[in-house]
């Protein structure tokens, strides 16, 4: 019980409802920072980490909040100054970079029963590309009540580090990365599928440009009547 203390804030309202926050502040893995020197070819901005919902806490049982590590940050800002850090630490962040990745924060959950926290998100690059990554920690929780939303607090940080160490050494974030485009998708000839979707838009394409000729065909023929015998219209 200590140890957990010892990581988080926990504020009593006048109200009843307590509210824990962690006091650990998130420290680039020299892992990670390794992985992204090697992978990450060019520096690269880091753009607006959205969420729909603008969570800066989660609510744990009837009376017990889990907030964000800082005031004033949501979940998606905490998570966006984590990357800033780890590629700061890496010399391959750069706000003028013609680079930049964006972030839709699709999920931040955390489940006291299961003992289980989720970061679900996707990213978003200049260049085109785009990748959704998904981290699931679990952690032995004692289920509900007071000390389970301690708990869940607690374990917000290691989620937070599982999930850069993953989005960091996953060859698609090295791809957003890059000042290129992503090549262009051409048709696979081995799936009927595609053969199919092609054949029925070049059909439609066809029948298109003959309903164009029939409208110009009748227009001509309209016109022509109009000038022989005008009042025959």
């Amino acid at each position: 019980m200590k140890k957990i203390l010892a990581m988080l804030a926990v504020i009593t309202l006048a109200t009843g409802c307590t509210i824990y926050k962690s006091v650990s502040h998130y420290t680039p893995d020299p892992e990670n920072v390794e992985t992204v020197r090697t992978t990450v070819e060019i520096p690269v901005n880091i753009g607006e980490f959205a969420d729909a919902s603008f969570r800066k806490e989660l609510t744990c049982g009837s009376l017990a909040i889990v907030e964000a590590p800082q005031d004033g940050w949501t979940y998606a800002d905490a998570i966006r100054y984590a990357l800033i850090d780890e590629l700061t630490q890496a010399e391959r962040y750069d706000p003028a970079s013609p680079v930049t990745i964006t972030a839709l924060l699709n999920r931040i959950d955390f489940d006291t029963e299961k003992g289980m926290w989720i970061i679900r998100m996707t990213l978003t690059s200049s260049n085109g590309r785009t990748m959704t990554i998904e981290e699931t920690l679990r952690y032995s929780s004692l289920g509900t009540g007071e000390i389970a939303c301690m708990q869940a607090a607690s374990n917000y940080l290691p989620v937070l580090t599982a999930f850069m160490k993953q989005l960091l050494a996953s060859p698609e974030f090295a791809e957003l990365a890059k000042n290129t485009p992503p090549p262009a998708v051409t048709p696979d000839e081995s799936d009927p599928g595609q053969i199919l979707d092609n054949e029925e838009q070049a059909a439609a394409e066809a029948r298109a440009r003959e309903i164009g000729k029939e409208r110009i065909r009748l227009k001509d023929s309209l016109d022509s009547t109009r000038k022989s015998d005008p009042g025959s219209l």
